[in-house]
């Protein structure tokens, strides 16, 4: 992603999605995976200014931990403020492909 220029492009939707989110005064997770992991950037409450921040800092490079970034997502869903049955969730996956361990991996998760 850093070499052809995709994190600057990843970041840019991510900027985009963040706008759209405050305007319709939705919540946004950002969750970032590399090398061997993944770690909850931000979560925040509709019309916080912490998501521009979050996102500007997302680095890249090391591969994507597929399997990981799945179940930080799987962990967030289950917090209450996301379990709610009036949230609407969506998973919007920025990569570049290279990813660590079988996607097929991910289809194990609980």
């Amino acid at each position: 992603m850093l070499r052809s220029g995709g994190l600057a492009v990843a970041k840019g939707v991510a900027h985009a999605l963040e706008q759209s989110a405050r305007c319709v005064g939705a919540r946004l997770a950002v969750i970032s995976f590399r090398g061997a992991g993944a770690r909850l950037e931000v979560d925040s409450s509709p019309g916080r200014a912490v998501l521009p921040r979050a996102i500007a800092a997302l680095g890249g490079g090391g591969g994507t931990p597929l399997h990981e970034a799945l179940s930080a997502v799987q962990q967030l869903c289950k917090q209450t403020r996301w379990r709610a049955p009036g949230v609407f969730k969506r998973l919007l996956i920025l990569t570049d492909g290279r990813v660590r361990n079988s996607p097929a991996s991910a289809a194990t998760l609980p």
